[in-house]
């Protein structure tokens, strides 16, 4: 039987929706022209088979009608899913992040 999550499962899939979503647009953003939506997107059959979570971009500028996956991770369930996707874009950011020379913001 396929039970509802309860209301805190659904704010914190909602916070982590927001942070793997800001990671995707710092690490694919600069791959994606202008005008592409980032989202994530979770699927998962019943309760008791793994979860999948991925960021996608769709790929019509202001159209949801076609989308790509850029990443994505199968768990257990949906909040361990999307733990593991953020872990997983956070460690990819680290290269680019080291790549990426620093701005200087000081006035004269």
């Amino acid at each position: 039987m396929n039970t509802p999550l309860k209301l805190h499962e659904l704010e914190l899939l909602e916070k982590y929706k927001g942070l793997i979503i800001s990671q995707g647009r710092a690490l694919y953003g600069s791959r994606v022209p202008e005008g592409h939506t980032f989202d994530v997107i979770m699927a998962q059959e019943d309760r008791s088979s793994d979860a999948t979570v991925s960021i996608v971009v769709y790929t019509e500028p202001n159209s949801f009608a076609a989308w790509t996956s850029l990443a994505e991770v199968s768990c257990v369930d949906k909040l361990s899913a999307c733990g593991r996707l953020l872990y997983t874009l956070k460690s990819k950011m680290v290269p680019v992040l080291s790549a990426k020379p620093a701005i200087d913001f000081k006035r004269d």
